[in-house]
Formats: structure tokens, C-alpha cells, sequence
């Protein structure tokens, strides 16, 4: 176009989808057909977050589109058959915004490697509504300590906020052996005054409980005498 006033020739911002061609190549390029996930059945939103390898897709193109229909008629893949199947189990999935079915089926794939063994249906199930009931905040630690194998319910918090372990029955490491010694070195880690993860717990604040049983300091001897 021409600016009438200054008489100055404008750039065509207009885009060319093929349907006026300047050139060959451009007739038979089509625009691509995209698919917006959201007005996808929920079947084919889980997939389409699923392929997307990490990456939040909005829309998916025809190709794309494609591998999703074929993922989900593969029977013989149990373990999206499991995670398609769970998804439709949970209610609070089956309610869930495009984001957060982004982060749930990329949780999932962090706590049960694809290349790994497939989880069990209830496994997976115990899973999605243990991370839709857990806060934002702590979805992060509660992908940690699953993908670590610790199957905690909850991601508990101290007063001061600090991570206090799982609500998991099995609290500790199996290999963990409860004698009235090691049972006094827990008495000890109770009375000191800092936060830490029984799960991770710093060698700093172990070897400060050693020392307050060794020292039979107070408040640990008249704890550890009831």
C-alpha cells in the first residue's frame, strides 16, 4: 500500500498461506493443520503431553495427531494403557487444566522411567491422587521421594516449613535396624532445635545426637529414661 499523505510505499504485512502462490513451492505447501489440545477428548490431551518429551504443547499438528491415535490403540504399550486408564480413575485428572495434566504426565514419567518397569495400575492411580492432593509447593519434593521408591501419601512440613518426611507407613529405609541404641539417637535428633529430612538427614546433625547420648545431656537423659 501507499501512506496517501507522505506518498511513502508500505511493507505488506498480510502472510501468505498459499493461497495466492508467488512461486511454485508455495502452492503446495498448505498451512499445517493444527489441533488445539484443550478441545481434545481426554484421552488424546494425556498423549499429546505425553509426546511433547518435556515440552508444553498447546496445539498438535497432523503428524502429531497421528501418533497420538496410534499410542492409544496400541495395546500391547501397557504402559500408556496404565497411564491413559488411571487418568480416567481420577476424578481431580479428568478436572484437570492443560498445565497441570502437562505436570502430572511428566511426574509420572520422572517416578516410572518408560524405559523402566511398567507400573502397576494402582500404583499409577495412588500416584495421580496423591499429586493432585499434595500443594503446588511440594509436588516437586513429593516426585523425589517416589522416584527415590518412597511411596509417601503426603509431603509433611514442620512449623517452620521445613520438610519432614512422608506420611509413608515404612517411615524409614528397610535396611534400617531399630535397637534401643539407635532408638536413643532418635530420642537425641528430637531435642535438638533445628529442621531437617529424616530421610536425608546431614551427618552433622547425626553426629551431634551421638554426642548428646555419649554426654547423656539434658533434656535427651530424662527423655530416654522414660
Amino acid at each position: 500500500g501507499v501512506d496517501t499523505e507522505t506518498g511513502e510505499v508500505l511493507e505488506d504485512h498480510t502472510e501468505n498461506f498459499g493461497n495466492e502462490s508467488n512461486s511454485p513451492a508455495q502452492a503446495t505447501a498448505p498451512a499445517p493443520e493444527l489441533t488445539v489440545v484443550a478441545t481434545m477428548p481426554l484421552r488424546h490431551r494425556v498423549l499429546a503431553q505425553y509426546i511433547g518429551e518435556g515440552e508444553y504443547l498447546y496445539h498438535v499438528d497432523a503428524s502429531q495427531k497421528k501418533e497420538i491415535l496410534r499410542l492409544e490403540m496400541d495395546t500391547d504399550n501397557s504402559y500408556v494403557q496404565n497411564l491413559l486408564l488411571a487418568a480416567e480413575n481420577v476424578e481431580a485428572f479428568k478436572k484437570a487444566i492443560e498445565h497441570d495434566i502437562h505436570k502430572i504426565v511428566n511426574a509420572v514419567k520422572k517416578v516410572f522411567p518408560v524405559d523402566g518397569k511398567t507400573p502397576e495400575l494402582a500404583t499409577v492411580i495412588q500416584f495421580l491422587k496423591t499429586w493432585f492432593e499434595t500443594e503446588h509447593i511440594d509436588r516437586g519434593l513429593l516426585v523425589k521421594e517416589w522416584a527415590k521408591g518412597n511411596r509417601v501419601s503426603a509431603i509433611q512440613r514442620t512449623e517452620s516449613g521445613a520438610n519432614a518426611g512422608g506420611g509413608n507407613k515404612t517411615d524409614r529405609n528397610p535396611d534400617y535396624e531399630h535397637t534401643l541404641d539407635t532408638l536413643d539417637v532418635e530420642i537425641a535428633m528430637a531435642t535438638l532445635p533445628m529442621d531437617f529430612n529424616i530421610y536425608e538427614l546431614p551427618g552433622s546433625v547425626y553426629r551431634r545426637a551421638k554426642e548428646i547420648v555419649k554426654k547423656k545431656e539434658s533434656p535427651f537423659k530424662e527423655w530416654s529414661a522414660a
